[in-house]
């Protein structure tokens, strides 16, 4: 552990990596498990069983375009301010639209989930979002890692490669089109700020 110009040598049978990318963990080449790979297999869905799956990551992203309001499916409020908004549920559970993106791109490792949002300060005309789910993400592994040899585990993408292909799907029309499928959300436009 380096801390200023103080250097001090851990030992330990468990080590829990706690960082935001689990970098140290992937550069000790030790023995791990990531996410879920070490609950009880009962608790998994099938599909997960024997398989370290980490927690699906998220893409943030600002948008334009949003339309503060009193809505069934979606909650604004605000503070100091600036506009926030959650919700979304029913939207992700029951449109067609919304559930019809799901089932395209839910296999490819991309869906929508019920969202959050937060304005970009007072006054601000961009909102920053968060309901992009991307599975199947190795955070501990980078692009620039593969010249060192550590490689992403079996059938996950490197964080750069999901980086760049979550930003891909923002550029699509039929992600936009869902995204607008949301209360107060029918007017978005991605920031290309």
């Amino acid at each position: 552990m380096v801390w200023g110009k103080e250097r001090i040598l851990l030992e330990a049978e468990v080590f829990i990596d706690a960082s935001e990318d689990g970098r140290l963990l992937g550069l000790a080449s030790s023995a791990f498990t990531v996410g879920r790979g070490d609950w009880p297999e009962e608790f998994l869905p099938p599909e997960e069983r024997g398989k370290p799956l980490q927690q699906a990551a998220t893409l943030m992203f600002k948008v334009r375009g949003v339309k503060p309001g009193f809505y069934k499916d979606m909650f604004f409020h605000q503070e100091k301010g600036v506009w926030g908004a959650y919700g979304g549920r029913e939207t992700y559970g029951k449109d067609p639209e919304v559930v019809s993106f799901n089932n395209r791109w839910g296999p490819r490792g991309f869906a929508l989930k019920p969202l959050n949002a937060a304005q970009d300060g007072p006054g601000s005309q961009e909102w920053w979002v968060n309901c992009l789910l991307i599975f199947s993400v190795d955070g501990r592994v980078y692009g620039r890692d593969r010249e060192k040899g550590l490689l992403p585990l079996d059938g996950c993408r490197d964080v750069d490669r999901a980086w760049q292909e979550a930003r891909e799907l923002l550029e699509r029309e039929e992600f936009i089109a869902a995204l607008r499928r949301f209360p107060g959300f029918q007017e978005a436009e991605i920031s290309k700020g």
